[in-house]
């Protein structure tokens, strides 16, 4: 099979796509593929490093009234397309699929026109512009979420599948089980652009010598590291403290407690890897997602939910506290955490979409 992948902008788009990626090769050692995106943008670094072969496409997002960056964006999007349908006459794909963000749209959109199969897929419990754009076209719509289903058009294509980056951190939980602690060890994520409130909290909570009865490991996004880390100085051979990690999977699944922001991919990491969570959902974030995404865990019993706006050194301890000091909220959590996987994500889309490409080629 022959598969074009195309989604940027974000860890939560690329992600997903990588995982995708990686089942499909582990199903079809002879599959080949190409991913589309902004070489400008994060996906340009990190699919790079994945070693996958990638072509750009400038693409910039519609935002609000009629303006200059408006016609633009327009512009660019048609000049997208025309692109798209170069590099797809080149490739020759059975197969693509996009997993959100601005420049999957004109590679999708123009697919669809070439009569290939196609797929999008979307991790919130509301749909992204880009892939409410591309619904319209696209043969099948992937899900995480049941709630999602009607918010789409077309909901009859529309599939839960769950997110295929959990497939990927089942797989590699299978590789590498959890090993017991000596000490407790906590992992803080500030999503892949950092978190800067999160981070403050961090700075109070580590300047605290009672903290140090845990281990911690602090990913505090490349654009905050230095301050972080001019801000302690003492904390520095206490606390792992890191601008960025490639290995989110091996963090999440050598600790006892994560504390997060509430992205979609960021969770279904989580919940394969079995690991209680405090999530802090990001106010900046479109339509409430990442709330709607916590309140969900919270739910379910499988994490803690602490709002921004409540965000302290204070009020993160005793959230810390309430789980690692009790082991049987410890356990409890883990459990519930547990029943939330998507394991089998990535194999609902492939054996989906295989059937699509096989319809095509009647």
């Amino acid at each position: 099979m022959r598969v074009i992948v195309s989604g940027g902008g974000s860890g939560g788009h690329i992600y997903p796509a990588l995982a995708l990626i990686e089942y499909i090769r582990r199903i079809e050692p002879d599959a080949e593929f190409l991913y589309v995106g902004m070489k400008t943008k994060m996906e340009g670094k990190i699919v790079e490093q994945a070693g996958i072969p990638f072509e750009h496409i400038a693409v910039k997002g519609l935002r609000g009234k009629f303006t200059f960056q408006n016609v633009q964006a327009v512009s660019l999007l048609g000049a997208g397309i025309v692109k798209a349908r170069k590099i797809i006459k080149q490739f020759k794909p059975d197969l693509v699929i996009g997993t959100g963000g601005y420049v999957s749209a004109p590679v999708v959109f123009a697919a669809s026109r070439m009569h290939i199969a196609t797929a999008v897929f979307d991790a919130d419990h509301s749909p992204g512009k880009a892939n409410s754009f591309l619904a319209k076209y696209a043969d099948r719509v992937f899900v995480s979420y049941p709630e999602a289903v009607e918010k789409f058009p077309h909901p009859h294509r529309v599939v839960v599948s769950g997110n295929p980056r959990g497939t990927s951190a089942a797989y590699y939980a299978q590789k590498h089980p959890k090993s017991a602690h000596h000490r407790k060890h906590i992992t803080v994520l500030g999503g892949s652009l950092g978190a800067q409130r999160l981070n403050e909290a961090m700075i109070d909570l580590l300047k605290v010598a009672q903290t140090y009865i845990y281990d911690f490991t602090f990913v505090t996004g490349e654009q905050y590291y230095q301050e972080v880390f001019a801000a302690l100085p003492e904390a520095s051979h206490k606390a792992e403290i890191l601008p960025y990690t490639d290995d989110t999977l091996g963090l999440i699944n050598n600790s006892d407690l994560v504390v997060s922001r509430s992205g979609a991919t960021t969770l279904a990491e989580i919940a394969a890897l079995h690991t209680p969570a405090i999530l802090i959902p990001s106010p900046n974030v479109t339509n409430g997602e990442q709330l709607a995404n916590a309140k969900v865990f919270e739910a379910k019993g499988a994490a803690i939910l602490l709002a921004d706006e409540d965000l302290s050194a204070d009020t993160l301890w005793q959230a810390i506290s309430k789980v690692l000091d009790h082991n049987e909220q410890s356990i409890m959590m883990t459990s519930s955490m547990a029943e939330m996987a998507q394991p089998d994500a990535a194999e609902i889309i492939y054996q989906t979409m295989k059937k699509v490409v096989a319809s095509k080629r009647k």
